[in-house]
């Protein structure tokens, strides 16, 4: 509309002064007038308000908004980049069980001081948030690309991703042994579970992502995902995670819920929707004043 409005314009003026007869004044109102019709001005007010409006919303879920913009991005993400620890698991450690030893046998004794008697070994593990398998199951079914990315050994990370129910949690791969730039955006495609990873590989594997046309939201809570997190599409992290990591991202997850991602995805679908019915509505008022110029004998 910018580059149509300005030689419409033009010609509308000639029209008015040359060919209608019309004196300076009234082609100068004449023109304004049909051009004003042309530019939907209100489309960016109702944007803005629709927005507004979903962020009061997205807060009765303890969801903070810190760019506006970022709903909208959310619902068009089609890969979503987790990080374990702190997202996918609470990270607290909970005990899961005990397995006692025969502490007669001298391997055991030797790796232990004196006075001290092996009598067991304690398994803990790494509690998983309750929400965690309902939460990517949605986006699965909403065709959404999972990967989760973690500083954690890869093999741990897998095992994590077969309790909340991802399909590929054998896909992984150790990033510490991958030495360049092109081995990592290989990876970034093949590969599901990404174990040692380091921040600067977190930030390559989002970009590298996105080199393929890929739309990735990046979750995560720690210091070492900042450099993630900017270079993300819309980046998300927890309330309890560093203030470094709630600083940089878009949208704050207050109670730390991964659960309340489905709801920003719904509501920035919905907004997206609602904008579109609107703002075909200025189209087809402003399609209908540029075509009155052309039958308007004045």
């Amino acid at each position: 509309l910018t580059f149509a409005i300005i030689p419409i314009g033009i010609a509308l003026f000639y029209t008015q002064l040359h060919l209608q007869g019309a004196c300076m004044q009234d082609a100068v109102i004449k023109s304004v007038a049909a051009i004003i019709g042309m530019i939907p001005e209100g489309l960016v007010l109702l944007t803005s308000t629709v927005l507004a409006v979903s962020v009061i919303r997205l807060s009765k879920s303890k969801v903070l908004v810190q760019e506006l913009y970022c709903i909208e991005t959310l619902a068009r993400v089609d890969t979503l980049c987790l990080d374990k620890t702190g997202t996918l698991t609470e990270g607290i450690m909970e005990v899961k069980d005990f397995v006692p030893v025969n502490t007669s046998q001298e391997k055991m004794s030797n790796i232990l001081p004196d006075n001290v008697e092996l009598i067991g070994f304690v398994l803990i593990l790494d509690k998983i948030r309750k929400e965690a398998k309902n939460t990517l199951e949605y986006f699965e079914r909403q065709g959404v690309d999972v990967k989760i990315i973690s500083g954690d050994n890869p093999i741990t990370v897998s095992k994590i991703a077969k309790q909340v129910g991802i399909k590929e949690y054998n896909n992984y791969i150790d990033m510490s042994t991958l030495k360049s730039d092109k081995e990592v955006k290989e990876a970034a495609l093949k590969y599901t579970i990404f174990g040692r990873v380091s921040p600067t590989q977190k930030k390559a594997l989002v970009l590298a992502l996105q080199e393929k046309e890929k739309t990735v939201a990046m979750t995560g809570d720690g210091v070492n995902d900042v450099l993630a997190l900017k270079a993300s599409d819309c980046s998300i992290a927890m309330a309890n995670g560093s203030d470094a990591t709630k600083s940089v991202a878009q949208l704050i997850l207050l109670d730390s819920n991964f659960a309340s991602m489905p709801k920003v995805v719904a509501e920035g679908r919905r907004t997206i929707n609602n904008i579109q019915r609107s703002a075909s509505l200025f189209l087809v008022k402003t399609i209908y004043s540029t075509c009155l110029l052309y039958t308007s004998p004045s």
